[in-house]
């Protein structure tokens, strides 16, 4: 069981460092002044495998990162950001953690027991609904817990997950399900009661997916072999696939803005695949239904760059961040206006091998 002595712990060494990265490997581009009151802080936060106590907060702002200390391990415990911002769970041991991301001092502790399984390449995963009602906690095994009473309201051991996701109504929540004898999609529908689903697509074992605003159009990454991915966009109503498109390299990710005008994806390309990373984010024009244009992701100016993987979008929509695979060793932050079109910043140098990026997902 944990301890409650740890909150002074972490009251003595979670005091924020807030060093500020500009190092030597930052690259500002097209940097426009921030007007007051016209864009409210939003913050990205990631960690890095290496330094797995240390956590890092990219400020989307003043285009800042600082970095933070928890006695938790950022990839076997996991982490997830509150709906609003100011809470970060954990899952060390056999609790649920509440940590303020105001103080960076636990506040809560909540005992539970969710057997943790191996833990793939995301990291452990810890996801909270929109309307912070439920939260899935991803570890090979898939658990969702009513944060009302922290009580266990659906469990699956039987193969293992990845990469979940919830509807912005917070009614549905999706993941890849994978295995010998499983490659699909799981959709858990809350109502008066749970409804689970299982989907199953042509092109490849489903690894990520996420839905339009009204749920009525997902969009999925599948793995057919061979470091290659296919997108698709898939309409629920009709039961068709309304758009398709393979990438080599694949192994990327995808992330909606929250109007549902983009869906973003990245191909940073794997160890599996035969394809060079792929330099570049690819931003789909939802009602268009087409692809409408490529950013790249390095810097002519400093004349290196890395292939981007998890990507996060700010609730007012306007800025993409994205961090490079970890597998990489890259340790590249980027940062792009989904406004102006332009590229904010670019870091090199916070961490090498960054995992689990991930903010708030309500104004």
């Amino acid at each position: 069981m944990l301890n409650l002595m740890k909150t002074a712990a972490v009251a003595a060494c979670v005091l924020i460092l807030a060093f500020g990265i500009y190092l030597g490997g930052c690259d500002t581009l097209s940097v426009k002044p921030i007007e007051p009151g016209e864009t409210p802080e939003y913050y990205a936060y990631f960690s890095d495998m290496q330094t797995r106590n240390n956590y890092f907060r990219y400020n989307t702002s003043t285009m800042e990162i600082d970095t933070f200390y928890l006695p938790y391990d950022s990839y076997y415990d996991g982490f997830g950001i509150s709906p609003d911002g100011k809470t970060m769970y954990l899952h060390p041991d056999d609790a649920i953690v509440e940590v303020s991301l105001d103080s960076f001092v636990v506040v809560a502790e909540h005992p539970i027991d969710l057997p943790k399984g191996n833990v793939t390449m995301h990291g452990h995963e810890v996801i909270v609904s929109p309307d912070n009602r439920y939260l899935a906690v991803i570890n090979w095994n898939l658990y969702i817990i009513d944060l009302a009473d922290y009580s266990i309201v659906y469990s699956d051991t039987s193969t293992y997950f990845e990469r979940g996701w919830f509807s912005n109504d917070s009614k549905s929540f999706f993941c890849a399900a994978q295995g010998e004898d499983r490659n699909e999609v799981l959709e858990i529908v809350f109502n008066d009661g749970l409804l689970v689903n299982q989907y199953q697509f042509d092109g490849g074992s489903v690894h990520h997916i996420i839905a339009f605003p009204d749920n009525d159009l997902w969009f999925l990454l599948l793995y057919p072999g061979y470091g290659i991915d296919n997108f698709q966009v898939y309409d629920r109503a009709a039961d068709s696939i309304i758009f398709g498109r393979a990438m080599c390299p694949g192994g990327g990710y995808l992330e909606i803005t929250p109007n549902g005008q983009y869906v973003i994806y990245s191909h940073p390309g794997s160890a599996f695949g035969y394809c060079p990373p792929y330099e570049y984010i690819t931003i789909f024009n939802v009602a268009g239904n087409t692809i409408d244009r490529e950013v790249a992701t390095w810097s002519d100016s400093l004349g290196v760059g890395s292939s981007i993987g998890e990507l996060w979008i700010t609730p007012d929509g306007r800025h993409l961040v994205g961090i490079s695979r970890a597998t990489s060793g890259a340790g590249h932050v980027f940062h792009y206006n989904l406004r102006s079109n332009q590229v904010e910043a670019r870091f090199w140098g916070p961490g090498r091998n960054l995992f689990s990026l991930g903010g708030q997902r309500n104004r």
